[in-house]
């Protein structure tokens, strides 16, 4: 399986770089669907990888016809972070996030025909996003007209009734949760030694928790230490943030 990186230069659509991740199957079905992914708070486009590799390399698990996939990630998270740090330390950003700020970078790239080549209003698509991802899903399914999908598969989606009681107390306790763990370790060496055996990491395959100890940690200066990629305040008003529809 072929994989490239494609980035995006910011744009009248999106203020922000964004970097997108090609998956070309070995057998490619030249008029199959396109996969468009969109990954969960606190992850990274290559999160996916492992799925992927099992979904385009083994045709026991599915036998829809697939073209290629690609993983876009949102601007504060992974690669993309380190592209956006000086934009996302201005006023305007630190410390500020939601669902739409995802979902206009995933339009933007979409819409860079001139950068990837590829027409996406031309493909048949079916969008598939996990957790916060969702939510900047349906978004992008909004803003496009026609709908640029075929169907839309959500993973555990972050979708929550606007105004109840349960919805306030699911958020603010995710949201404290954000503002309180552990955001920074003297090297990735010693990060993946804590996170492969945190509860929160230790069921994962040992492949994700390398690739999040590569993708989902920036450094900090000129030295070893580490931090999250995306800040646990920017993740934290993610989760708090609620707009009229619920996203």
């Amino acid at each position: 399986m072929q994989k490239h990186y494609v980035v995006v230069e910011p744009s009248s659509l999106c203020p922000f770089y964004v970097e997108g991740l090609r998956y070309i199957p070995a057998r490619s079905s030249p008029h199959g669907f396109t996969l468009l992914l969109m990954h969960a708070m606190n992850l990274h486009k290559e999160t996916f990888d492992s799925f992927l590799h099992a979904l385009l390399e083994d045709n026991k698990i599915t036998s829809l016809p697939i073209k290629d996939a690609w993983c876009i990630e949102n601007p504060n998270h992974g690669r993309s972070s380190i592209l956006n740090q000086k934009l996302l330390s201005t006023s305007e950003y630190k410390g500020k996030w939601n669902a739409f700020e995802y979902a206009r970078a995933a339009r933007s790239f979409l819409h860079a025909t001139d950068t990837h080549g590829i027409n996406f209003g031309s493909r048949k698509m079916i969008g598939l996003a996990h957790s916060a991802g969702t939510s900047s899903l349906i978004l992008l399914h909004e803003m496009e007209l026609p709908s640029p999908f075929h169907s839309l598969v959500l993973i555990d989606p972050d979708l929550l009734p606007p105004g109840k009681a349960s919805s306030i107390v699911v958020s603010r306790m995710f949201g404290q949760w954000a503002k309180a763990k552990k955001d920074t370790w003297t090297t990735r060496a010693s990060a993946y030694d804590e996170l492969i055996k945190h509860p929160a990491y230790n069921r994962w395959d040992p492949k994700l928790v390398e690739l999040f100890i590569k993708y989902g940690l920036r450094e900090l200066g000129d030295s070893e230490a580490v931090t999250l990629a995306c800040s646990k305040e920017q993740e934290q008003v993610r989760i708090l943030f609620f707009n009229s529809s619920g996203y």
